[in-house]
């Protein structure tokens, strides 16, 4: 299993980087590869809120599991504050 979670991780951070380098395609890349990250968070987090895994787990497998989808969500964020921030006022 660890291998699986492995190479989806590799996976994600191939198609990040190839959006961060591309900017034609940047979109559709980024949007693929955080919809692993996001898609394995929301499965953890699902299993600590219904109990079938125990809460003191989460502290163990948040920094590996929420932390990626949301620095990619932050990046993002950043991204387009600054984008919008560089186009020049429209009258």
């Amino acid at each position: 299993l660890i291998v699986d979670v492995g190479i989806a991780y590799l996976c994600s951070g191939v198609l990040l980087a190839y959006g961060a380098l591309s900017p034609a395609i940047r979109a559709g890349a980024v949007l693929a590869g955080v919809l692993w990250l996001a898609a394995h968070s929301l499965f953890h987090n699902v299993e600590f809120l219904t109990g079938a895994a125990p809460a003191s787990r989460f502290w163990v497998d948040a920094p590996a599991v929420v932390g990626p989808p949301l620095i990619v969500i932050a990046a993002l964020a950043v991204l387009g504050a600054s984008r919008r921030k560089l186009q020049p006022l429209r009258n």
